[in-house]
């Protein structure tokens, strides 16, 4: 697992605790954009591009329809073409089933983050620590 990119899937011996996934998707759907970037200048998509081809985060989730939804989480800045920022930092979530990019406080980042162990029964994550 690299820091830039989580991929990882529960196997056989791991259970996943449902209501913990959704408790998390749950803080997912409550984190509040601060900009929503709907139709980008030039010098907008070129910052985009930029901050979105080395991502801090790459997280993928998959429904039980086998639908993938792609979250793509930039790293931190403080500046942005024709935004005023007020010299606080912020990070760009691009999701890959709509259009527009949303700008997120760095404070919201500590949210998208999850570690699997997160995510198991507690006696799965025990069984795991006893192999």
């Amino acid at each position: 697992v690299s820091s830039h990119d989580i991929r990882w899937r529960l196997s056989e011996k791991e259970n996943a605790a449902e209501e913990k996934i959704f408790a998390h998707i749950e803080k997912l759907n409550n984190v509040i954009s601060q900009q929503i970037l709907e139709s980008p200048n030039d010098l907008q998509r070129k910052k985009l591009s930029t901050l979105l081809a080395s991502p801090k985060l790459t997280m993928s989730i998959e429904d039980m329809n086998k639908n993938v939804i792609t979250f793509i989480i930039s790293n931190t800045f403080t500046d942005f073409p024709n935004l005023d920022l007020q010299g606080e930092s912020y990070f760009v979530v691009k999701i890959s089933n709509q259009e527009n990019y949303y700008l997120l406080k760095k404070e919201d980042l500590n949210t998208l983050e999850i570690s699997k162990n997160e995510l198991l029964e507690v006696s799965s994550a025990n069984t795991d620590k006893a192999n």
